[in-house]
């Protein structure tokens, strides 16, 4: 069954409630961690990511550069942990310097 698409006023008004009730009562690490499953399910259909992400480029929250990162095919040099590195591969969580405990 198909849910059709509809964008009336009432709609919008429910959207952006449910939305900011999500929001406002999830924290990052959970939000991250559903988007990050829900991408993982060989399930999902590549038109829901698709509608999503346009969704996001629509309000904002992802923007050309993301799309500039995910291209470029550039092999750079950490200039912290000196591993190299794309930028598409790039996280907060990549550039690891070990610290040795004495």
């Amino acid at each position: 069954m198909v849910k059709a698409m509809s964008f009336t006023a009432a709609n919008c008004t429910e959207a952006i409630a449910v939305l900011k009730y999500y929001i406002t009562n999830t924290t990052a690490q959970e939000l991250y961690s559903r988007i990050c499953m829900a991408l993982a399910n060989p399930m999902l259909l590549s038109s829901d990511v698709e509608n999503l992400l346009s969704a996001l480029e629509n309000i904002g929250v992802i923007t050309s550069s993301a799309h500039a990162a995910v291209n470029d095919n550039a092999n750079r040099h950490c200039l912290l942990c000196h591993q190299p590195y794309r930028e598409r591969d790039n996280s907060l969580r990549s550039c690891i310097i070990p610290h040795h405990v004495v």
